[in-house]
This record gives structure tokens, sequence and C-alpha cells, in this order.
């Protein structure tokens, strides 16, 4: 069994995601993209540092880099709940309703107890709902056709 407390032993690359995503919610944002970009360095087969450099630049607000990335993250590892998630935060937060909708719904697919993409998930379609009745009636109106 190997263990992180042998001389020399990097922690493992969980471990290291998991205090990235500390930083984040310390506001430490450019720290944590230091990390996340070691992190995917050293590791490049592990998905957890691409979603949390998704994160990172999700908290930055760099929400069409972010999205880039978790997209990518969500074509490499489609089993992703995590890629899917902030995929889904990102395209929320950019009012992208039924882009949104659509990676959340494979989320909820992949993780159908996740509370936070049930969330988001309801919020999508009701937003998504709101843009379209607002649609419908600007189209209404821009035709002149009664109401």
């Amino acid at each position: 069994m190997r263990s992180t407390a042998m001389a020399g032993a990097s922690p493992e690359p969980a471990a290291l995601a998991s205090a990235a995503h500390a930083l984040c919610d310390g506001g430490h944002l450019a720290e944590a993209e230091t990390l996340a970009r070691w992190l995917m360095h050293q590791h490049p087969h592990f998905s957890g540092g691409k979603v949390l450099l998704g994160r990172v630049l999700f908290e930055m607000e760099r929400l069409d880099d972010a999205a880039d990335v978790l997209r990518a993250t969500t074509i490499q590892y489609p089993a992703s709940v995590a890629a899917y998630r902030w995929l889904g935060e990102v395209l929320v937060r950019q009012g992208l309703w039924a882009r949104a909708k659509a990676v959340l719904n494979q989320a909820a697919m992949l993780s159908p107890a996740n509370r936070r993409i049930g969330q988001l998930q309801r919020l999508a379609g009701q937003e998504g709902e709101r843009a379209d009745v607002q649609a419908d009636e600007s189209t209404t109106r821009a035709m002149d056709l009664p109401r």
C-alpha cells in the first residue's frame, strides 16, 4: 500500500484537487489555478485536474474559458459527473438555459441523487421557460398580433 507519508512520496491527485477546491472556497483563486495547472501537467489523465481548472475559471468569471475546459473534459471523460455539473454551473451563469438544461440532464442521469444538479436543473428549466415566454411576447409585439 502506498502512503504519502513515505519520504519523497507526493500527494495523490485527488488530495491535491481537494486542497485546490478548498483554496477556491477560501477565495484564493490564483493559488488554486496554479495548483490546477500543475496537477494537469503532473497527472494529465486525471479528470479532476481539468474539472478543477474549469471551476477555478468559473469562480474567476472567465466563463468562456471555463466552458471550453469543461466541454473538453466531458468529451474526454463522459462519465465525469463533476465536469457536467460545473459545465452546467457555467451555462446557467451565462444564461444559456437550453444548453444548461441538456448538460444538467446528462449530469442527473449519471448522478440522480446529486442535490446541486437537481437545483441547477430546476433553475435552468424555470429560467428557460421564462425566456421562452418573453420571446413569444416579443415576437407577438413585433408581428403586431393580437394577444
